[in-house]
């Protein structure tokens, strides 16, 4: 599915419209002056990507939770 591009006033006029759309699986790209600015996303997505960068970082740390650096 594809990313839904909007200009950050019009994300702010939409923003009840954007979060339905996030919550139902359609991510959206807030620009501003034409750049990347910011995304909406579901809660899942958030998370899962949270998870990712947590368990990276443990095994960055070698030893995961509680190792010392």
């Amino acid at each position: 599915m594809t990313v839904l591009s909007v200009g950050i006033d019009e994300g702010r006029s939409n923003l009840p419209k954007l979060a339905a759309l996030a919550h139902a699986g359609r991510s959206s790209l807030l620009t501003k002056h034409g750049k990347p600015y910011a995304a909406i996303v579901s809660a899942d997505v958030l998370l899962k990507a949270h998870a990712s960068r947590v368990c990276w970082r443990c095994a960055a740390l070698g030893a995961g939770y509680g190792a010392s650096r």
